[in-house]
């Protein structure tokens, strides 16, 4: 299962990027625009979607958060068109994504604190889905930091992206903690289960 999930990624990863990002990484580059560009300006729409989900505009910060999905494949394929890829840019990158990813998060819990009555149960569901996307975020890098490559596991970062944009496009808010703090917690154990008996037979 966990090479077939993997291979699934890949597979549709190539597919974005013969189709997608090399042309617009083609554009990009005709107008001058650096990868730290499009990384900078993906951290204002990630603010952006924050600020919307935390007023309530949940179409709006949906929205945000496709431009901003869309921003992040862009700079990788933009460094790798200019030749640009580096170690700081990826550590930018990565940093990037996991402020996007948290803010979005706190903006709605915060809209749950100012509007809700019972704000208990969608601010722990917040907090579950930002554990759980932190510690999954971090058993990669580990692994990578003993010498292990790969992405085992499911619902990695572009699942939980995916599945936060779809709910605030629809405006399910609270729906959407529920998938997120579930998936993440399963997402996390499987990670876990799969890097283990990775690292067992180095």
């Amino acid at each position: 299962m966990e090479m077939n999930i993997e291979q699934l990624r890949d597979s549709f990863r190539s597919f974005l990027s013969t189709y997608l990002e090399e042309p617009v990484a083609g554009f990009l580059s005709k107008i001058r625009l650096n990868p730290n560009h499009i990384t900078f300006l993906g951290i204002f729409f990630g603010l952006g979607a924050g600020v919307f989900a935390l007023y309530g505009k949940f179409l709006f910060a949906g929205i945000m958060i496709f431009v901003n999905g869309f921003l992040d494949l862009m700079d990788g394929a933009l460094a790798r068109k200019l030749n640009m890829k580096s170690k700081r840019g990826a550590f930018f990158d990565s940093v990037a994504d996991r402020f996007n990813e948290a803010i979005v998060l706190t903006g709605i819990g915060v809209y749950f604190l100012r509007t809700s009555e019972e704000p208990l149960i969608p601010v722990t569901l917040v907090l579950i889905a930002l554990i759980g996307s932190m510690m999954t975020s971090y058993m990669r890098a580990r692994m990578e930091g003993l010498g292990t490559e790969g992405s085992p596991g499911f619902f990695t970062r572009p699942e939980r992206v995916f599945v936060v944009m779809v709910g605030l496009l629809f405006s399910r808010p609270f729906e959407t903690l529920w998938i997120l703090a579930i998936a993440t917690i399963f997402g996390s154990v499987h990670r876990f289960i799969s890097i283990w008996l990775r690292l067992k037979s180095n």
